[in-house]
């Protein structure tokens, strides 16, 4: 069982020049913290929000079984992504997305969701410390409503708060440069999004 910043550490150290491809399934999982979010009833350009979750538990069976999840750390320049491994057992830094106009950005990541059999999304939320919305959070919620007017997926918010200052800090930890750590932040810390939804579907699991 590992700890955020020992799980953070590993992820760096042993996964990260991988950067994408299937996870080793022998690797062990744990639960960090509760990332589950409110949902805010959504209408998309006359598309229902039925696909926006209220709970993860119901990506289960909204995402088809041996589907991959993917993970977005949605950012106003970036959007880091990870992937889980089929048994979404672990997540895996795939991809930074250097963010220009938004049917650019979303046709690189459909394109990215077709190749590697995504079946449904975990987008990291950045509440505020008290738990609230802020502009950040209304900006990530229009970003997934706009997605969806396009694609018809299954869609949970993760509470991501410090998600990022964690993954920051593991790297300094690990001597990293500040060129390498802002060229790879983003990807890791969607994979950490990412592993906190899967650890607690494995928690949760019948």
């Amino acid at each position: 069982m590992f700890g955020p910043g020992q799980y953070v550490g590993q992820l760096i150290g042993e996964r990260l020049e991988l950067g994408s491809g299937e996870p080793d399934p022998r690797q062990g999982s744990n639960v960090r913290h509760s990332g589950l979010v409110e949902r805010h009833d959504l209408t998309v350009f006359g598309l229902s929000s039925g696909m926006i979750l209220d709970n993860p538990v119901e990506l289960r069976e909204a995402a088809p079984a041996g589907m991959r999840l993917m993970g977005l750390d949605v950012g106003t320049k970036t959007i880091g992504l990870a992937l889980s491994d089929t048994r979404r057992v672990i997540a895996t830094p795939l991809e930074t997305i250097r963010r220009r106009r938004f049917r650019e950005d979303i046709a690189r990541l459909f394109s990215l969701i077709d190749a590697n059999g995504v079946g449904g999304l975990v987008i990291g939320l950045p509440l505020t410390l008290a738990g609230a919305d802020g502009p950040r959070t209304q900006s990530v919620r229009q970003f997934s409503r706009n997605l969806l007017a396009f694609r018809d997926l299954p869609v949970v918010f993760w509470d991501e708060r410090l998600s990022t200052a964690a993954v920051t800090r593991e790297m300094i930890a690990h001597d990293m440069t500040r060129k390498r750590r802002a060229a790879i932040v983003d990807r890791v810390a969607a994979a950490y999004i990412l592993q906190g939804c899967l650890d607690f579907l494995g928690q949760t699991s019948a």
